[in-house]
């Protein structure tokens, strides 16, 4: 199971994400969608543990996770 409590991420002086809860269960299939700008890319990648967040908590207990992105992407 994949869980967000209470999450809020900033980028600077910028709130991107505020106090967001989400859970997701195995087998379950979630779809992001929303205007361009609107914080999807930045909820996927603290999901996936790409960045972290500025405040909250990521429980991901999945063996695997992934996410595909719109652009090529090399990680560390």
């Amino acid at each position: 199971m994949l869980t967000l409590q209470k999450v809020s991420l900033a980028l600077g002086p910028n709130t991107i994400l505020e106090e967001i809860d989400l859970q997701v269960a195995a087998g379950e299939a979630v779809c992001l969608v929303g205007p361009s700008g609107c914080g999807k890319t930045s909820l996927l990648r603290l999901a996936s543990g790409v960045i972290e967040a500025t405040s909250g908590k990521v429980s991901n207990h999945f063996k695997t996770t992934a996410a595909v992105f719109q652009e090529s992407r090399l990680l560390p």
